[in-house]
């Protein structure tokens, strides 16, 4: 699911003629992808703190340039983007607490906030 995941942000990525909105869902695919695949590694012991945090870190690479353009795009599609960045800092912030790296937990939690901020897992953590 990964693989196919980042393909296909790749492939539209390099179509000039891509549909914005469309390829907004393929980052959000991205992203929602890259949090179950690390979140099943947590939970099973099959993924180190390190690998979850480098998959997730290269999902949070991706989405950078977009949360700053938010106008441009479908207000559904947005939100739905929206809601996996966020899942995406509260994840990585889980990680860097489990790792008794409070710092950066905290800054993710933080980021998670700048997107929602009365977001109860940012908020509790």
């Amino acid at each position: 699911a990964m693989i196919k995941a980042k393909q296909q942000c790749a492939k539209l990525n390099s179509d000039d003629n891509t549909n914005k909105n469309d390829w907004l869902s393929a980052l959000s695919n991205l992203l929602k992808t890259s949090i179950l695949v690390a979140a099943a590694g947590r939970e099973f012991g099959m993924l180190s703190p390190d690998e979850q945090l480098n998959l997730l870190r290269e999902a949070e690479d991706h989405s950078l340039p977009i949360l700053k353009v938010s106008d441009t795009f479908d207000e559904y599609v947005w939100r739905s983007f929206q809601d996996q960045a966020l899942d995406l800092y509260n994840n990585m912030g889980i990680v860097e607490k489990k790792q008794g790296s409070l710092h950066e937990a905290v800054m993710y939690f933080r980021k998670a906030l700048e997107i929602k901020s009365n977001d109860g897992h940012a908020l509790v953590q």
